[in-house]
């Protein structure tokens, strides 16, 4: 029985030590393979990893697996959905097409830097020095997003910083949530069950 958060974290998502990107230019873009049929991946990104993929996990019905994750350009993530706009299939989530998966394979080891020209390269036809300035533009001096209405003086800046607060908060109370999903999955997975307790109990036909 695993009780331990720690534990369970560590157990679910198993990582390489990962140099932190410099978030006011830079953002993690994940790639996320779902147990579905057909198979779909999740192009998405995140300031923290590990904490995105288990609350991604902990609301999933099915098994998710990290297939790449790389350090890339602030806006990459979107570049990305434009480009494989034909395979999505809803929301984030991409059909895994042989020309989506033959990109993962190419891209860096897990935490691996792309650089603006890789991304163009992959993205070929797509202007993305666009959405690369438009990322930009949304940033914040400390890599969070900015808001629409550039702050004026002071009292902007006081808002925004505790509109930052309050975002601090709702994080802290998602990863408390997480964590003690984590701990019932990972307990699931150690006991051997076949039921996911994430699924609901099939209804069995009567009369």
């Amino acid at each position: 029985m695993i009780d331990s958060p720690a534990a369970a974290i560590k157990q679910l998502w198993r990582f390489p030590k990962l140099k932190k990107p410099d978030l006011r230019f830079r953002e993690w873009v994940y790639f996320l393979r779902a147990s579905t049929e057909p198979t779909l991946i999740k192009i998405g990104r995140t300031r923290n990893v590990q904490w995105r993929l288990l609350g991604l996990q902990c609301g999933s019905p099915v098994l998710l697996r990290l297939m790449a994750l790389v350090d890339a350009p602030a806006g990459t993530e979107h570049i990305l959905h434009r480009c494989f706009a034909d395979e999505r299939q809803h929301g984030e989530w991409f059909l895994a097409s042989e020309r989506l998966l033959t990109m993962i394979r190419g891209l860096p080891k897990a935490g691996g830097k792309l650089e603006t020209e890789d991304v163009v390269r992959i993205a070929q036809g797509i202007d993305c020095y666009s959405y690369f300035e438009r990322a930009m533009e949304r940033k914040s001096p400390n890599g969070r997003r900015r808001s629409l209405l550039e702050p004026q003086g002071p009292k902007d800046w006081e808002d925004l910083e505790r509109k930052a607060q309050r975002a601090d908060e709702e994080e802290a109370n998602g990863r408390a949530r997480a964590i003690l999903e984590g701990v019932r999955l990972m307990n699931f997975y150690a006991s051997g069950e076949e039921h996911n307790p994430f699924i609901p109990e099939p209804v069995s036909p009567t009369g």
